[in-house]
């Protein structure tokens, strides 16, 4: 079943962050919710929401080049539009 989980985890464009962590750009709770019942698994996966991670420069590199996210432009100003 791990296995599984985690093709599909990636499928959905989750991005491996270390051996079993994998990390998302936006709140997922109720499809990770599901998959975990899909697949009888509810006692072995935690959903952690976290506010930074040292390397998120990266990740939001990663997710931009998949299209999950949109990088902001700042005007001449600096604000983000």
């Amino acid at each position: 079943m791990r296995d599984v989980l985690r093709r599909k985890l990636e499928e959905i464009g989750f991005v491996k962050l270390q051996e079993s962590i994998y990390v998302f750009p936006y709140d997922c709770l109720n499809e990770i919710e599901a998959l975990k019942t899909l697949f009888y698994i509810k006692p072995y996966v935690q959903y952690v929401i976290a506010d930074r991670i040292e390397s998120e420069t990266d990740l939001i590199d990663l997710f931009f080049d998949r299209g999950l996210v949109k990088k902001l432009h700042k005007d001449k100003d600096g604000k983000s539009k």
